[in-house]
């Protein structure tokens, strides 16, 4: 082989590196993506359920705040 064929190789190789390093940054971009909504989506329905139970809790229930523990 001579060094034009080396060269040729080398670009065609770098170029095949080039393409399969943009396809897993592109992956790791969807997967990422992907478990950013889910955490967003399960941290919603925690702080959903905690409206709940905090809207359902009896009305005639007296809260303690820092000013009723001290008197």
């Amino acid at each position: 082989m001579n060094n034009l064929e080396i060269l040729i190789w080398a670009g065609i190789a770098a170029a095949v590196g080039v393409v399969l390093g943009a396809l897993v940054l592109f992956s790791l971009r969807s997967i990422i993506k992907t478990a950013i909504k889910e955490a967003y989506w399960e941290l919603q329905e925690e702080l959903k359920a905690m409206e709940r139970k905090h809207s359902n809790s009896s009305p005639g229930e007296k809260k303690e705040t820092g000013s009723d523990t001290q008197r």
